[in-house]
């Protein structure tokens, strides 16, 4: 069974008689469908995924502007508190 991948190459696969195609009718045409809703669905899904990559790609360079921003408040708090220092609480030689 290698090389099927769909339902018509399992067909091909198998050399249906005619009769047998007749036969198996509404199978084939239910497998059909199905195929085709499970291509419909990994579309969905790999749509689905891109999306949620772009989101998380966003949400991380978003993170690193707001971690630096964040850093540089902070130093700016530790020299403001160090300003605000009385000098007798600086050690000195």
């Amino acid at each position: 069974m290698d090389g099927i991948r769909n339902v018509d190459d399992l067909i091909r696969a198998k050399n249906l008689t005619p009769e047998e195609m007749t036969q198996f009718k509404d199978l084939i045409e239910e497998f059909k469908e199905r195929e085709r809703k499970i291509k419909e669905n990994i579309n969905t899904a790999r749509s689905n995924l891109n999306q949620l990559l772009n989101t998380i790609t966003t949400f991380s360079e978003k993170t690193s502007v707001l971690g630096k921003a964040l850093n540089s408040l902070l130093e700016e708090i530790d020299i403001a508190k160090l300003k605000m220092m009385s000098s007798d609480k600086f050690y000195r030689e």
